[in-house]
């Protein structure tokens, strides 16, 4: 399956992170949809989400502390595969590809990944042995009604808490061209832990760098998942413009490098 350029390029400035959900069960055709771009986009091995339908009460309350008493009916969970090398980065940027979708399908969402007990999620969702849960996101409908997506399609678009692009790029001109402007400006709206936004952007005439400007896992996430999550905003943000473009992921402190074909 290919990347859905505009359903998630419109997805990137209404997606908020929302904690508290009114309990309201989510359509069966709608979760359907969001479990089949689930089994059909995967683009890269390492990472696979698993939709939840119906967890217990019990579980959400003692395994997903954060949660509890939050009005959560559906959540999904981001595993990664251990032995691979690029595993955080790649869950990021296949969960964020879940979260688009689920955003576009008008459903409220928050990455979360600290605080979980994840080995206990993991036998919840049946993970695999070299499997890890790295992150989950509740799927539903906001609490406050001026925070769900179709509200904020309906008025002005909500600001994002976000650096300036001239603190996130290290080298190159992110002017020089419209694919290279759009890409930052979307990778800027990225979400990220305690909102840290680790990623740093190394600009060319035909690529852009992903960088982790910390390397260690503070508050217990690592940035390298943060900025899977940037690549993919990046990635779009390019292919809005009509350029066609790929991603491969790199050694530390390199992420990834999105190049122009």
């Amino acid at each position: 399956m290919s990347l859905s350029t505009h359903r998630w390029y419109t997805a990137i400035s209404l997606r908020h992170s929302v904690r508290r959900y009114t309990g309201e069960a989510v359509p069966d055709d709608i979760l359907d949809s969001l479990d089949r771009l689930i089994a059909e986009f995967r683009p890269f091995r390492g990472a696979r989400a698993v939709l939840v339908r119906t967890p217990s009460r019990q579980f959400v309350r003692r395994f997903i502390g954060v949660l509890d008493k939050s009005g959560v009916v559906h959540y999904v969970a981001f595993l990664g595969d251990m032995t691979n090398l690029h595993v955080q980065e790649v869950t990021g940027y296949i969960g964020e590809a879940v979260v688009l979708e689920a955003t576009a399908l008008g459903l409220n969402t928050c990455w979360i990944a600290a605080l979980l007990r994840k080995e206990s999620i993991a036998r919840e969702v049946g993970a695999g042995p070299n499997e890890q849960v790295l992150a989950i996101t509740p799927v539903g409908y906001a609490e406050n009604e001026s925070e769900r997506v179709e509200s904020l399609r309906r008025g002005p678009a909500r600001p994002h808490n976000r650096k300036p692009l001239e603190k996130l790029v290290i080298a190159g001109d992110a002017t020089q061209n419209d694919w290279s402007q759009s890409a930052l400006e979307a990778a800027r709206l990225a979400p990220s832990a305690v909102n840290r936004q680790p990623w740093r952007f190394s600009i060319d005439d035909r690529s852009i760098t992903v960088s982790a400007a910390e390397l260690r896992y503070s508050f217990g996430v690592s940035p390298r998942l943060d900025c899977g999550i940037a690549t993919l905003h990046l990635q779009l943000g390019a292919m809005i413009k009509g350029v066609e473009c790929r991603v491969d992921f790199l050694e530390p402190p390199d992420v990834a490098r999105l190049s122009v074909q």
